[in-house]
């Protein structure tokens, strides 16, 4: 998305553990940060920067909230004083926090604490995950090798796609009759050139085709399939080639094995948790009250089923804290009304109406396993999303009883939501009785948050320390990037930078001693 002052990239991260442990997928290149996933047990978030009274900046902390969101230009680079109004700023944030989130009006809020809610369960999934899967996935050391030799080839592929299971038989028919690949493609599309496509290991490709591709080392002219994309999608595809990398440094042998050793690691992890997951679930029936459902969905389909660019521009809204990351039904309250007490379906032989159904959505919002749903299915996907849904608030039980909640990185992420959404009430709070017809932003800063902020400083001045030793280590990057995750109930990896202070010295505050750092 190109804006005049920087180019914004949208970074897609896949990995549930994400908050954890970073692996970004940007363009064609990977960086990939371990740390806490080789020691998924421990209960430390990294280094810690500043307390601000019972309020803790951790350095993970820092540097997701510098950067991945979009700074504002006046601490955009690398400078020290870049670095200062970073500082101030998360300060500045937890200095609000201590005003307002007391604030009746904002503890009371149940649209903040049903967010802060579906925050704190999703980060707890994260962390089962961890313990649930990461942690117990082993791989086999002949396994590793037939990956790492298929890992250096660039596959030439054609695909073919099969709707129904109908279709399916037809296919498995024609294949044990020797037909081709080409002739069954041409049978079902009335082309004569199916689509080739190039994959090599590092491709985003869906997970189950890179799975496929390069688990094993495949033959030229292999037929594979069919692979279940969806619960409507089958995928076969025919091996023509491939080009193979082989004049390799010992340096590049070495990247390539690690690389290799963390893919499969997150694949065989991905199996143990499904297989959890699969535990958890097994005597749990679901059955939909099919009459109300379509009436319900015939409700919810037109906010669904917006276009493409009217999705990014509401998703935007939310990541810069304009509007919330994911919209309730609020927009529906005269269709859906008469549609509130009546039952939606039965799970676990619990009843739930249509008002359960929205009152949690408010805490889990929905996830659509495609990303572009057509009107005549949007039933369906309107179906499996819940679905989906009510697995992860079992998963979130299964947290809760293994006492997730109370695990530091959970408890840390949860108190960076809060403190975010406490300052930013805070800042609207504050600035409501002052005049900023005709001011910019920076000048509201100017004008009134600076010397605001500047009072906080010195109020809580005796409470604030600054570990200056690790501050004055960190390197950013200055490029502008937005970070998202997929596939999860809140996308948005952090909250909005805190555009309250220019402030460029740190004359507040002490220094942390050794005892505190820890």
């Amino acid at each position: 998305m190109k804006n005049d002052n920087y180019l914004l990239f949208y970074i897609f991260l896949t990995v549930r553990f994400l908050f954890l442990s970073i692996p970004v997928y940007s363009f064609q290149q990977t960086i990939t940060d371990t740390t806490l996933t080789e020691n998924a047990n421990t209960t430390t978030t990294g280094p810690l920067l500043a307390k601000v009274g019972g309020k803790k900046i951790y350095l993970d902390e820092f540097y997701r909230r510098a950067e991945y969101t979009i700074r504002p230009a006046y601490c955009k680079g690398n400078t020290t004083s870049d670095k200062m109004i970073i500082l101030n700023s998360l300060i500045a944030e937890k200095l609000i926090a201590l005003e307002y989130e007391n604030d009746e009006k904002f503890a009371a809020d149940p649209v903040i604490n049903n967010y802060l809610r579906g925050r704190r369960e999703q980060a707890m999934r994260q962390v089962l995950f961890l313990n649930e899967g990461w942690e117990k996935a082993e791989i086999e050391k002949e396994d590793l090798q037939k990956a790492f030799r298929a890992a250096g080839r660039t596959y030439r592929v054609k695909f073919f796609t099969a709707k129904k299971h109908a279709e399916v038989d037809t296919i498995e028919n024609s294949l044990r009759e020797r037909y081709t690949f080409e002739q069954i493609f041409t049978y079902f599309t009335g082309s004569e050139i199916p689509e080739t496509r190039e994959i090599d290991f590092h491709s985003n490709e869906l997970p189950l085709i890179q799975q496929t591709l390069f688990r094993d080392t495949l033959s030229r002219n292999q037929m594979v399939g069919p692979l279940a994309i969806d619960d409507t999608t089958f995928l076969y595809m025919k091996i023509d080639g491939w080009e193979d990398e082989v004049t390799l440094s010992p340096q590049h042998i070495n990247d390539r094995y690690e690389t290799v050793k963390q893919v499969m690691r997150e694949w065989k992890a991905d199996e143990i948790y499904d297989q959890f997951i699969a535990g958890v679930m097994r005597e749990k029936k679901l059955e939909f009250n099919t009459r109300i459902f379509l009436q319900l969905a015939k409700v919810l389909a037109p906010a669904y089923l917006r276009s493409e660019q009217e999705k990014k521009e509401m998703f935007l809204k939310g990541a810069f804290g304009k509007e919330n990351e994911i919209p309730g039904l609020d927009n529906f309250a005269g269709d859906i009304e008469k549609l509130r007490p009546l039952d939606l379906f039965k799970i676990d032989n619990e009843i739930w109406t249509v008002q359960d159904f929205e009152n949690y959505i408010s805490i889990h919002p929905l996830v659509f396993r495609k990303k572009k749903i057509a009107n005549n299915e949007f039933a369906l996907q309107l179906r499996l999303a819940v679905v989906d849904m009510l697995q992860d608030k079992y998963l979130a039980e299964e947290a809760y009883k293994k006492g997730l909640d109370k695990d530091n990185r959970v408890i840390q992420y949860q108190n960076m939501f809060r403190d975010a959404n406490a300052g930013l009430y805070g800042k609207y709070k504050f600035l409501e009785s002052f005049d900023k017809k005709n001011k910019n932003v920076f000048a509201v800063i100017n004008d009134f948050l600076n010397p605001y902020i500047d009072t906080l400083q010195k109020k809580y001045s005796e409470v604030i320390e600054i570990n200056v030793e690790e501050f004055n280590k960190i390197k950013l990057t200055g490029i502008d990037m937005f970070a998202v995750q997929e596939n999860v109930p809140y996308p948005i990896i952090v909250p909005g930078f805190p555009q309250l202070t220019t402030d460029r010295h740190l004359d507040y505050g002490s220094k942390m001693n050794k005892q505190n750092k820890d």
